[in-house]
């Protein structure tokens, strides 16, 4: 994957992913532990990056693991922002994996690692099929929460606290399928103003994983 940035580049190194490459200019002094340094004039380096940050970076994809000891899903959410900014509140509240079910946006792409801070390399991502979830639901031992705009959902603030447990949070405009809604044990919705019709995914999504994981911090 391309990064652009030394922060980027710093959660990278401390994260242990393999770095190949890093393209600089200017003063910029890149962190040690990089296979091959390219110093490159400054308006190159400018237009590859579109004007951000004056080094970028290639390094290696992590490999994903199996297991997880908690868990957000998200489903067909298209928006790379969303899906950057759901994996850093994920990491903030101590949940460990981040599944990726469907056409979900690529989480290293650069929007989404851009929103995701860095905690895109820290938190365990998986892309996998409803079938796939299904498997690491039940080796894992997770229960699914389906975050939903239901009458017949709970109260976020009233649903029983599972000790391993995963949130499902489904795509902007239709929220998650009715093949996933099968898959979880509990809906839980947030309660708000009825003039307001919903929230963004991913505000929706830090709301949720407070309330199941962050209060345990």
């Amino acid at each position: 994957m391309l990064c652009r940035g030394k922060k980027l580049l710093g959660e990278a190194l401390a994260a242990g992913l393999v770095v190949d490459t890093v393209a600089f200019s200017g003063d910029v002094t890149p962190h040690a532990g990089c296979a091959r340094l390219i110093s490159m004039p400054e308006d190159l380096i400018d237009y590859i990056s579109k004007g951000e940050p004056e080094l970028l970076f290639s390094c290696r994809i992590p490999e994903s693991r199996g297991a997880a000891e908690s868990a957000v899903v998200l489903e067909e959410v298209q928006d790379p922002g969303n899906v950057g900014t759901v994996i850093r509140t994920a990491a903030a509240f101590g949940v460990d994996t981040a599944v990726l079910v469907g056409a979900t946006a690529d989480p290293y792409g650069p929007k989404a690692l851009r929103a995701s801070m860095g905690a895109a390399f820290r938190v365990n991502i998986i892309k996998t099929d409803l079938e796939g979830l299904g498997g690491l639901l039940e080796d894992s031992g997770l229960t699914l929460y389906a975050a939903v705009l239901s009458e017949d959902a709970t109260d976020i603030r009233d649903a029983e606290r599972m000790p391993r447990a995963a949130l499902a949070v489904g795509n902007e405009g239709h929220g998650l399928s009715d093949a996933l809604l099968a898959l979880c044990a509990r809906k839980v919705i947030i309660p708000m103003r009825e003039e307001t019709e919903s929230l963004n995914a991913a505000a929706a999504a830090a709301v949720a994983l407070w309330e199941l994981f962050g209060k345990e911090l």
